[in-house]
């Protein structure tokens, strides 16, 4: 659970781990490992996008969380993040395609590796739960590729995409209730 930051934590959560497997090798230096959107890359080598953020049904809590004996907070919002991971070449035309596929292999490779990622990986907000989150590749057909993959000007690049999940989203509604001061019970007997 974290802050109304949680999402660029997450998305700088993953760009950690990418730079930490990346370089030196097949990655020079990590400024060139970055969250950017393919239609403005600049010189970026990997590019994290992310795409979409959609509430996840799958792990709702209903349940409002005890802040203090008089206060209760709303649950926190439950999300799914969409990311599309793009690597690019400057390299001499031949060689492009092959080194942009090895610098792709090892963000596969990577994150396959670190599909869970565990509090201390986290940054921000994130680190102060003990919880963990998931990152999984989402497959797509090509042609939902391209429809995601609309920037003018911008020729398809070779992406993989993944959906990260659960990030919870706290709340900053707070209810105040009274204490109960006085239990009353009654018992009927029964014949």
């Amino acid at each position: 659970m974290g802050r109304y930051t949680v999402i660029s934590e997450v998305t700088q959560s993953i760009i950690n781990i990418l730079q930490a497997d990346l370089v030196p090798e097949p990655i020079r230096k990590k400024d060139l490992i970055a969250a950017c959107s393919p239609g403005d890359k600049a010189d970026i080598k990997v590019g994290l996008h992310l795409y979409d953020v959609q509430e996840n049904g799958e792990f709702v809590n209903r349940n409002r969380i005890q802040r203090s004996s008089d206060q209760l907070q709303y649950p926190p919002m439950s999300i799914t993040l969409y990311y599309m991971l793009t690597a690019y070449s400057n390299a001499d035309p031949r060689e492009r395609g092959i080194d942009a596929q090895r610098a792709l292999g090892r963000c596969v490779q990577s994150l396959y590796d670190k599909a869970i990622l565990s509090p201390d990986q986290l940054v921000g907000s994130l680190s102060d739960y003990n919880e963990s989150i998931e990152i999984s590749r989402h497959n797509m057909t090509f042609e939902e590729k391209q429809r995601i993959w609309h920037f003018p000007n911008v020729p398809y690049q070779l992406s993989v995409f993944y959906k990260v999940a659960p990030i919870y989203v706290e709340s900053t509604r707070i209810k105040t209730v009274k204490p109960v001061s006085n239990i009353e019970i009654t018992m009927n007997e029964r014949s």
